[in-house]
């Protein structure tokens, strides 16, 4: 990775770490020390008992296996396809691989370049393989599994030594009892990235798995009133609570479990929201897809939590809507870190800060042929799609909509003058849906039709 790849690198982990990893990683999500892989090592040796000069790589499952093993996690696949897709466009462009494994160690999907697939395939990083401490010692997927924490293996940190050139960052992602569920994990094959900026690729994966975490929770518990909040103080990480009618907690993430002393058997119990904070909202009979501000006081101590309170979906079954749906379940946690009055400061006059404004152009850029609605953008960004727009238009002069055709006008332009792609085929590369709009959006821009402005430039 060259120098420019590595402050690529930085700017887009800086868009997506801001406060709300920051706490995260603080209580539950740092990444292991040296000192801990130590201990990895010392398992690998004594407990596993593996030589750090064999083997000739992981056991590949079939296809017939990985489908079974794959099933499993076919819904928190879909349900995070968004925050997938925005994690490797940020990653792609420097030769990251993005995986998924199970619980097991097993990778079960693999996002990368297509000149980069046999190279990650030498080093065994495909789907099928099998990735525990206990077969391929220290690396960013067994390991991981082993800490349950985010964890990077950066080249001859590796136990074996066939993997000196690889650099992995895992980051787990738990179910919303709190139980592993899969491993989300950059990789790299690049021999000169640096370890100061892989630990950035760690960053962005703690962060993404995150929020696969919490769209799952969302989608497990969209029956049920869903709250998202942090301590006033900053003393604890986010957390998310599920709460019914009747106002008992009916599920809490690990965050929650932890930070309220909220164990399996009082969640069971049925403990009632009163029983934690002595401040709530008196009524949450409703529904609808509007979130609700909310303040609460913890009983014991008095600390202020605050957040927002996301009521159950409305509809369902064949009348369930996905683009409600899709609103209805997205994260927020980064929203609540964003409206920090000390992030605020971080706006310059109400828009975003410079980092997050290449990293954006940047994902535009790359991602032209998607469709990329604002709430898209909103995600890469880490705050909430409202807060986004009126940033992005405060900072650009204009709003995402605007800005995103532009970007694809531009790129139009450039393909009809060096290329003899048809109108039809630039149209679908750049994202307009068919010709005419090309055609219409174009015009309106540049003052003349596609046809004729290739016609002036040959």
């Amino acid at each position: 990775m060259n120098g420019q790849g590595e402050q690529l690198l930085e700017s887009v982990a800086a868009t997506s770490c801001a406060a709300a990893l920051a706490q995260d990683a603080k209580h539950f999500g740092s990444a292991a020390s040296l000192d801990e892989l130590d201990v990895s090592w010392e398992r690998c040796m004594r407990q596993h008992r593996l030589d750090p000069d064999g083997g000739n790589g992981p056991r590949i499952l079939s296809s017939a296996e990985v489908k079974r093993l794959r099933a499993p996690l076919e819904q928190t696949l879909a349900a995070a396809q968004e925050e997938i897709n925005a994690l490797h466009a940020m990653v792609r462009p420097l030769g990251y691989a993005t995986l998924l494994a199970d619980p097991g160690g097993v990778i079960i999907e693999r996002y990368c370049r297509a000149e980069d697939a046999g190279r990650f395939a030498d080093y065994g990083t495909q789907p099928g393989a099998v990735w525990t401490e206990q077969a391929e010692g220290t690396n960013g997927i067994g390991t991981c599994i082993v800490e349950q924490r985010p964890l990077s293996v950066h080249r001859q940190q590796h136990f074996n030594q066939r993997y000196a050139g690889l650099s992995c960052s895992g980051a787990p992602i738990f179910d919303a009892a709190g139980k592993l569920k899969a491993v989300l994990t950059l990789a790299s094959h690049a021999g000169e990235i640096s370890e100061r900026s892989h630990q950035l690729a760690l960053a962005l994966a703690t962060y993404w798995s995150r929020a696969i975490e919490e769209r799952d929770f969302r989608e497990s518990h969209r029956r049920h009133w869903t709250f998202a909040l942090e301590p006033a103080a900053g003393n604890a990480p986010a957390v998310l609570l599920a709460v019914d009618a009747d106002h008992r907690i009916v599920a809490a993430d690990r965050h929650a479990r932890r930070a309220l002393a909220l164990p399996a058997s009082r969640i069971d119990a049925g403990i009632h929201l009163r029983d934690v904070f002595d401040r709530y909202p008196v009524s949450l009979r409703g529904k609808g897809a509007e979130d609700l501000a909310v303040s609460l006081r913890r009983n014991e101590s008095g600390a202020q939590w605050q957040g927002v309170a996301t009521p159950p979906e409305a509809g369902g079954g064949a009348y369930r809507s996905a683009t409600r749906s899709a609103l209805h379940t997205r994260p927020r946690l980064a929203q609540l870190s964003a409206s920090r009055p000390a992030s605020a400061q971080t706006l310059p006059r109400g828009g975003l800060p410079p980092g997050i404004l290449r990293s954006l152009d940047q994902y535009i850029r790359n991602n032209l042929e998607r469709n990329l609605p604002v709430e898209a953008l909103a995600a890469v960004a880490g705050l909430s799609p409202t807060h986004f727009a009126r940033a992005f238009k405060n900072s650009v002069g204009v709003t995402p909509h605007h800005y995103l055709t532009q970007q694809r006008v531009e790129k139009a332009a450039q393909l009809l003058a060096e290329s003899d792609r048809s109108m039809a085929e630039i149209a679908q590369a750049v994202g307009f849906s068919d010709q005419s709009h090309l055609s219409r959006r174009f015009t309106r821009l540049v003052g003349t039709t596609p046809g004729a402005y290739r016609h002036a430039r040959r």
